[in-house]
């Protein structure tokens, strides 16, 4: 993953472009690989990366021949080689191997909503156009890429957590009641809500634009209405199943090494399985477990990981240690109930210490 954060400002305060600094190195965590930044008059774009495809040249902001539009993108488009063949057939130029830039050039060709229902991936994108003063926001399908947004009178401030935001000077940090009540209801904040009544989770399968001194947002995608209630059980598993397949296959693309947190339960199994069919290199699985019996699943990967043949690494954590929420309480910048990600936390830390 990595991080973005930006911002327009219309009385082209010059403290913004110190605030957008110190976002940056906010989210240095999401992306220890590099930082890059874009100002211009109004506008500034930063962005710190964690480098999976072209790691040499592919550092963001990101530009198109011209240098009239700047990208920073998190995430990742899986065709981008598909698309990046018709683009060159209609004269684009590349100057990274990198697949965020394939975006900028589909821009040129299509209009945004067009340029994004091409998109299979997950991301989290800030494009500035330069020559129409206009900035872009735009999230996945499924909001797998974090993206927040405040719209004042005279300024507007992106980036991916909360944290970044606060970077920034005079923001109104009063707490949301409706979002502390849904936060109690549910577990978590669901968008558009954060815990801030000036701080906004901006909404998946939508895109964004800010342009004199309005935001307006719509979305590009929408599950399909009609569902063909004829088909066969059969047909829809084998459909299913092909889908998979192919979502698996689609995220091997990658220039550094990848792994695979293996549950042994049948959602993990089932990616484990296809990532085996595909991969160049033997799979690397990983996996916790608890002493205590009762929360152990940690057997039931091994089993799955012996049948599939992974290279398989099991970190095994007790519950004096795994309570560490004074220092993960850093990572949530929002009242968040899933206990979930204290094991995942240490599966992570664990994993990066395997590899």
């Amino acid at each position: 993953m990595c991080g973005i954060a930006g911002y327009h400002n219309s009385k082209r305060d010059q403290g913004e472009k110190e605030a957008l600094r110190r976002a940056v190195a906010a989210l240095r965590h999401r992306g220890p690989d590099g930082e890059g930044f874009y100002f211009s008059e109004e506008a500034g774009l930063g962005h710190a990366r964690l480098a999976v495809i072209d790691v040499q040249t592919g550092d963001q902001p990101l530009y198109n021949e011209d240098g009239s539009l700047a990208l920073i993108v998190n995430g990742e488009f899986y065709n981008y080689r598909e698309l990046n063949r018709g683009l060159l057939k209609n004269g684009h130029q590349f100057k990274t191997r990198s697949d965020s830039e394939t975006f900028i050039h589909l821009c040129e060709d299509h209009c945004v909503e067009e340029a994004l229902s091409r998109l299979n991936g997950m991301w989290a994108l800030a494009l500035w156009d330069q020559n129409r003063k206009r900035l872009i926001l735009a999230r996945d399908r499924a909001g797998k890429k974090p993206l927040y947004y405040v719209h004042e009178k005279e300024r507007f401030l992106f980036a991916s957590e909360i944290k970044a935001l606060l970077t920034f000077q005079g923001l109104d940090l009063t707490v949301n009641e409706t979002a502390l009540a849904l936060y109690l209801k549910y577990g978590y904040i669901p968008a558009p809500y954060s815990i801030y009544k000036s701080i906004h989770k901006f909404p998946a399968a939508s895109y964004g634009v800010y342009e004199d001194g309005k935001f307006t947002i719509k979305p590009y995608w929408r599950l399909p209405e009609e569902v063909d209630y004829h088909r066969s059980e059969a047909q829809w598993c084998e459909d299913l199943a092909a889908a998979l397949d192919d979502a698996v296959r689609l995220r091997l693309v990658s220039d550094v090494p990848l792994g695979v947190f293996l549950s042994g339960g049948l959602d993990s199994s089932l990616i484990v399985r296809d990532m085996v069919r595909h991969a160049e290199e033997k799979v690397k699985t990983f996996c916790i477990g608890f002493d205590d019996p009762t929360y152990d699943e940690s057997s039931h990967a091994e089993i799955a990981a012996r049948h599939l043949g992974t290279q398989h690494y099991v970190e095994r954590v007790d519950f004096e240690n795994i309570n560490r929420l004074p220092e993960l309480a850093a990572h949530f910048d929002e009242p968040f109930a899933d206990s979930s990600f204290l094991p995942t936390w240490h599966l992570c830390q664990a994993t990066r210490r395997l590899r």
